[in-house]
């Protein structure tokens, strides 16, 4: 190039009129990719002149222009068959990538015989079979992109090599529309009635979510009549009893009432939803059977060492697409517990069976989606569903599986299931679903002893999918809250959470959720060590200058936690990093006024929690003794707990012993900071009360608790009564019209509406 042409090209505005040609559009750059890393993995393509590279915008996926120096470097079918052949037997990362670019060149239709001769196909078809994941998905969406794009000689070939039913293999890899296409041409070759079954499960699955739409806006429409007739009731309640009479006199002119035809026409709504669902239960039963029989193919074919054929791993794969939304719809819809729960159990053992018998390289995410969408929807370990657990269990085996869809599947489901935060709110809304804080997780002993806490940090440690890793780390702090956790893990853990918080906080979102991670490993003391070598409270304090005020909650509940369970070397530290003064500029006094009924209202429980915790913490720096004490009391509520050996009156003696201690305290502040210590352990055994559901043990629990309101003066009974208390009168008084109904008597009924009726007029 000469020198006119080299001065040129300095002026960033020319490069397009110079190179424009030679330009190639680079998508879905990771945003952590740095300029020199991309142009050097350009450059095996031709030599490069420039690169241009989008900025960097949180953790989008960014853009990129390359400009190759000469036409060769557009050669890039060329280069990367031969990245493939080479890669293929090398990194499979580099392949994969290699394959997607490919994939892209193949949807147009003139790149097809280049990419395709020179025996390509078999090298395709070879990778499809020896690869998981998503080189697999790729390998197997080029021969797809072949077939559709390619001559009729390219056609027959892939067909020749990969059989009439090869492409089946592609359904559950990728997506809704590669699953319908693979399936569609499929039935140009070989169009038999399993191909048209297969396709009607693929098909239902619009219409049934069409169907569940629908149902929706019934339901919602019939709610909002029924509230528009309460109104226009109480709106005419003060009218003239005349005008009563005469309304209720008027007829239609073929001489019924009006409410009697809207009577009909519910009654018709209700025939028609009927017979929908005794439809829909026709075809679940239809589907068992049919997934059943798939079953025992798949025995068979392994007692005989065979491999499977493509036409039944496909078949598998349509009846999990259904089986998807057909668990969604139970869990949703069904109002009858006691069928809902026999499907539901049907549903897990057939799923079992299958994963038992399908190799782990024929599994999708389509194959454990039935079983996610199961659990997505519970995070209460005591729920009535007893297959929760071995759920659980059955897909954490899967947490390492070579596909990454597979993993962010059961990573997401994990994370839906163990992390209580804002994003979970649809699933976890009930008191049922509120797991406390300070307690192990009811689930943790089990998981440990069978392995799968195990597999999860590891899975950590070696995860490269930053995201997946996050997700994971959040679960596993909540599942292993008040335990050791192994030091490489726990390291892992810190930097994971450590990167999400400084992005969160660069994108102004709040950070609350991930702080809770570090507190759930601060409640065991052996955790202190290295959470506090990687200078966690320079952290914090460098949080606390740049995040919103609600978030202020989360780091000083953390600190109040990591003081109450350290040793002394960790007191003195927080107290020297995070004076009283510090603390006190936190304090919202004009949110002082603690309305605990109105717990989740407007963000203000986040304004008077801050407070609660503020004070906690100041009172275990100036009344060290007093705290420590209640403190005492409460940890021994919750072990009673966890060994399930309470005995009430025993508890609420405890309880009246702590407030007893706490109410010495000097001042008003701390005094209402060591009840909300009180309020924390007496909450929990409510919580295990209330799980349990013993009528014998609630009675006498309701009892117990009703003395107690009794025996406390008002501003006692203010510090003492919390949200979770009321919240637990709530959840009981609720029951009388749910799943319970068969099992309690009405005075437990009446003795939480009496004690809920006392507290409230005391506090008022």
């Amino acid at each position: 190039m000469d020198q006119e042409k080299n001065e040129q090209i300095d002026d960033s505005s020319d490069i397009f009129t110079i190179f424009g040609e030679n330009c190639a559009i680079c998508g879905n750059i990771p945003s952590i990719s740095e300029q020199a890393d991309l142009h050097e993995f350009l450059q095996q393509f031709g030599e490069l002149r420039n690169v241009l590279l989008e900025q960097q915008n949180g953790e989008e996926a960014r853009q990129a222009l390359a400009f190759f120096t000469t036409q060769e470097g557009q050669k890039l079918i060329l280069t990367l068959k031969n990245g493939i052949i080479e890669s293929k037997e090398k990194d499979e990362k580099d392949l994969e990538q290699q394959l997607d670019v490919l994939c892209g060149l193949a949807t147009i239709s003139s790149n097809i015989s280049d990419i395709a001769q020179n025996s390509f196909i078999n090298v395709i078809a070879k990778i499809a079979k020896t690869f998981l994941g998503r080189t697999k998905a790729f390998a197997l969406e080029l021969l797809l992109l072949f077939v559709e794009n390619g001559g009729i000689k390219i056609r027959k070939a892939v067909k020749s090599i990969i059989g009439e039913n090869g492409l089946l293999d592609l359904i559950g890899e990728s997506d809704k529309d590669l699953n319908e296409r693979a399936l569609k041409q499929t039935m140009k070759w070989n169009n038999n009635n399993l191909l048209k079954k297969m396709m009607e499960f693929i098909e239902r699955k619009d219409s049934h979510d069409q169907v569940m739409e629908n149902e929706k806006k019934d339901r919602q429409n019939l709610d909002e009549e029924e509230d528009d007739d309460e109104e226009e009731y109480n709106s005419e309640f003060d009218e003239d009893e005349d005008d009563d009479e005469e309304e209720e006199a008027e007829e239609n002119e073929y001489g019924e009432d009006d409410d009697d035809i809207d009577d009909e026409e519910y009654d018709g709504d209700e025939i028609e939803n009927e017979n929908k669902w005794k439809l829909k239960d026709q075809q679940v039963v239809n589907c068992f059977k049919l997934l059943n029989e798939q079953i025992e193919q798949l025995k068979k074919y392994k007692q005989n060492g065979q491999e499977i054929p493509s036409l039944t791993i496909g078949m598998i794969s349509c009846i999990c697409i259904f089986l998807l939304r057909t668990a969604r719809s139970y869990v949703s819809f069904i109002e009858d517990s006691n069928k809902n729960l026999i499907r539901e159990t049907e549903l897990v053992e057939q799923m079992f069976k299958l994963l038992e018998y399908l190799p782990i390289k024929h599994i999708n995410r389509n194959h454990l989606n039935p079983l996610t969408n199961l659990i997505a929807y519970y995070q209460c370990p005591f729920n009535t569903k007893p297959y929760v657990l071995s759920v659980l269990q059955k897909l954490i085996q899967y947490i390492n599986h070579p596909s990454i869809k597979v993993v962010d599947l059961v990573v997401f489901t994990l994370h839906s299931f163990f992390t209580p935060n804002s994003d979970n709110d649809f699933y976890h809304s009930s008191y049922d679903e509120d797991i406390s804080q300070i307690a192990s997780h009811p689930f943790y002993y089990a998981l440990k002893q069978d392995g799968s806490i195990d597999l999860m940090g590891k899975c950590i440690i070696s995860q490269q999918d930053k995201d997946i890793q996050a997700f994971l780390s959040q679960a596993y702090c909540s599942l292993c809250r008040n335990h050791a956790v192994p030091s490489d893990v726990l390291q892992t853990i810190i930097q994971t959470e450590q990167r999400v918080i400084e992005l969160l906080i660069f994108q102004k979102d709040s950070i609350d959720d991930h702080i809770l991670s570090f507190l759930y490993l601060s409640l065991c003391q052996e955790n202190h060590s290295i959470l506090l070598s990687d200078d966690m409270h320079q952290d914090l304090h460098s949080y606390d200058m740049r995040i919103p005020q609600y978030d202020y909650h989360c780091i000083v509940q953390l600190l109040q936690v990591m003081y109450e369970r350290g040793n002394a070397n960790t007191r003195l530290q927080i107290k020297q990093q995070f004076p009283v003064e510090w603390i006190q500029k936190h304090i919202m006094r004009d949110k002082m006024n603690y309305k605990y009924y109105s717990k989740y209202q407007n963000g203000e429980y986040n304004e008077r929690f801050t407070n609660l915790v503020s004070f906690i913490l100041i009172g275990q720096y100036q009344e060290e003794q007093i705290m420590e004490d209640v403190a005492f009391i409460m940890s021994g509520i919750v072990d009673e707990c966890e060994k399930y050996a309470t005995e009430n009156k025993n508890i609420f003696d405890k309880v009246k012993k702590a407030i007893k201690i706490a109410c010495k305290a000097s001042d008003k502040d701390i005094i209402y900071g060591a009840m909300g210590s009180v309020q924390e352990g007496f909450s929990y055994y409510l919580y295990e009360v209330a799980m349990r559901w013993n009528e014998e043990e609630l009675y006498d629990t309701l009892e117990l608790f009703i003395q107690l309101v009794d025996e406390l003066d008002d501003e006692v009974l203010a510090n003492f009564v919390d949200t979770e208390m009321i919240s637990w009168l709530f959840y009981i008084q609720g029951l009388q019209e749910g799943e319970r109904q068969r099992d309690q008597t009405l005075k437990i009924i009446e003795k939480a509406t009496f004690l809920g009726a006392v507290i409230m007029e005391r506090e008022t």
